[in-house]
């Protein structure tokens, strides 16, 4: 085993030159939509990102870092067909575009990467001013608008495979100096294994952006928590060896590391915390498994059909003070890609013991929003509604209009309706769902067995949430080999930016704690938001179906509590 942080870089310096220009080609030159070009270059609003993160500007981690890569997104950036460096020193100007960061009187040219129309990456000059700044593109000697930007001295982001910044990482698992194989589900980490990730947002460094940097530590403070675990060995945490704004940290996986499919890397790099990234692990390096989550089974891909049954109690804090029960019917019927990098924020939970977080840029989440953040495949329709049998009356969920994928209703519910609409699940008890069919999906029913007995024992603790400070949650029942799901959300619509951490535990440990880096990873604007605590206990396994069209079906009733809470 290597021995110390300079030989273990020393050793795979030589394997990893060329993986790092997958890398930076797989992450940093991340594809968006095409826009229109115009006359006039236009970075659209709150559109410059870390180019790892993608994290929204109102985000904790969502300042760009001195000396990093960073992405701008607008119309008439530059060339329709778009334009590459191709090699060192970098220039200020690419294919007739430049960009420069200000502020008040001060001025520093940042360094193109890439341009086109509708997308710029570059790297931020290690001498850019710091605190809230403007930037500006230029192109063919015509000058866009200003557009904020918040430069830091560092501001970590770690890449992803689908350069979205989040899901599996660019983490590669070191066997030997000729043998670096991308972290995968086929191609899991084992405890104790050195890994190399990759990112961009270290901070900035004493020798010129435009050229190939040098092996080197960076002075920046690097802390790694892998599913929950802290790394107590860092190699290297420094640029990658001759390329500009692209980092690269080398540590030792912890030796107690859970096992899983995908869990959850995050750094806390300065005072931030980054974006949080997926590996796979398993004790041996093979293939990874996730028996605890009643989802697995989707990991095969293809058509695949999730039907979601929920009893929740919904509680408001005062001065609203309210308490309702309510029983809701959800589905969602979608192509699910297959593969050793697949990722779906709905199934794809953390081992239990550990948080992964999520940032997007949107202030006001839409049921049409969320549905995107689920669908990594094509929709698929199976009919017009879900009709639900249940131990107290029946209910529709109808699908969701131009959403054809997705049904979500209110079937019962406690609150004083005109007309009423009655409870209709039993305590504890199972239901029947079915659906007519659709143009892709034929029709079904499925018999769902009924959730856990369950009950949020401590929900007072939940208007303690406070971003970056730890909070302990206890609860009683849930079934003795199932998960409790713990979710916390908030949003500011001022920022344009929504967060949110996801926890899994064991339902039989009766209590969690979520950690204050899973915590800092919630939006802040500076005013008292309303933000979500969830908690919500199911069975270690969902009920399988068939339907025409589907490769797999699968049903699960959960038990969940729900409290609104007053964020500062």
């Amino acid at each position: 085993m290597l021995s110390d942080r300079r030989r273990g870089l020393r050793s795979v310096r030589g394997a990893l030159r060329s993986p790092a220009r997958g890398a930076l080609a797989l992450a940093a030159l991340a594809w968006a939509a095409a826009a229109p070009s115009s006359a006039q270059p236009f970075v659209f609003y709150r559109s410059i990102f870390n180019a790892a993160s993608f994290a929204p500007s109102g985000a904790p981690h969502g300042a760009v870092a001195q000396g990093s890569i960073f992405t701008v997104f607008g119309r008439g950036l530059g060339p329709a067909a778009g334009a590459s460096a191709q090699s060192f020193p970098l220039e200020q100007t690419l294919a007739g575009v430049s960009l420069e960061v200000c502020q008040a009187e001060t001025c520093a040219a940042a360094l193109p990467l890439f341009v086109r129309s509708d997308q710029i990456n570059a790297v931020m000059p290690s001498n850019a001013p710091l605190g809230a700044s403007s930037l500006r593109v230029t192109v063919d000697g015509v000058a866009g608008n200003f557009s904020p930007v918040t430069v830091a001295a560092a501001g970590f982001g770690v890449f992803a495979v689908n350069s979205g910044g989040f899901g599996p990482g660019i983490v590669q698992n070191f066997v030997a100096s000729a043998d670096t194989p991308l972290n995968s589900a086929v191609a899991a980490a084992r405890p104790g294994q050195p890994l190399i990730l990759w990112g961009t947002g270290l901070g900035p460094v004493a020798t010129p952006d435009r050229l190939p940097a040098e092996a080197g530590d960076l002075p920046t403070a690097v802390e790694i928590s892998v599913g929950g675990r802290p790394v107590s060995v860092l190699r290297y945490s420094g640029r990658a060896p001759g390329f500009s704004g692209l980092d690269q940290i080398v540590f030792d996986l912890p030796a107690d590391a859970p096992s899983g499919c995908y869990v959850p890397v995050t750094l806390r790099v300065g005072d931030a915390p980054s974006n949080t990234v997926t590996i796979a692990v398993s004790p041996d390096g093979s293939p990874c498994a996730d028996p605890s989550n009643p989802f697995d089974p989707a990991r095969s891909g293809g058509a695949t059909g999730v039907v979601l049954l929920t009893r929740a109690l919904w509680e408001a804090p005062l001065p609203v003070g309210f308490s309702i029960t309510a029983d809701i019917v959800s589905g969602l019927f979608q192509n699910e890609p297959a593969g050793p990098w697949r990722f779906n924020r709905l199934y794809s939970l953390p081992p239990p013991g550990a948080c992964t977080a999520y940032a997007f840029n949107e202030g006001r989440p839409s049921l049409r929003y969320f549905a995107g953040l689920a669908r990594p495949g094509a929709a698929l329709s199976a009919g017009e509604r879900l009709d639900v049998d249940a131990a107290a009356g029946q209910g529709s969920a109808l699908a969701v209009p131009a959403l054809a994928d997705l049904y979500s209703g209110f079937v019962g519910t406690s609150a004083a309706l005109d007309p009423a609409l009655a409870l209709i699940f039993g305590e504890s008890a199972g239901a029947s769902v079915s659906a007519p069919g659709g143009a892709d999906v034929g029709a079904f029913s499925v018999d769902i067995a009924g959730p856990p007995a369950f009950s949020w024992s401590n929900r007072e603790v939940a208007q303690s949430l406070r971003p970056g400070q730890p909070l302990t949650l206890e609860w009683t029942g849930g079934d003795p080999g199932g998960l409790v799901v713990i979710a916390g959300f908030t949003k500011s619509e001022a920022q344009l930016a929504s967060s949110a951490f996801v926890c899994a535990a064991r339902a039989d440990q009766g209590r969690f704690t979520v950690p204050a880096l899973s915590t800092a990873a919630l939006v802040r604007d500076g005013q008292t938001l309303i933000g979500k605590l969830v908690l919500a206990a199911a069975r270690p396994a969902a009920d399988p179906f068939q339907a025409p069209g589907l490769a797999q079906g699968l049903g699960l009733f959960v038990a969940a509590a729900q409290e609104d809470v007053l964020v500062p």
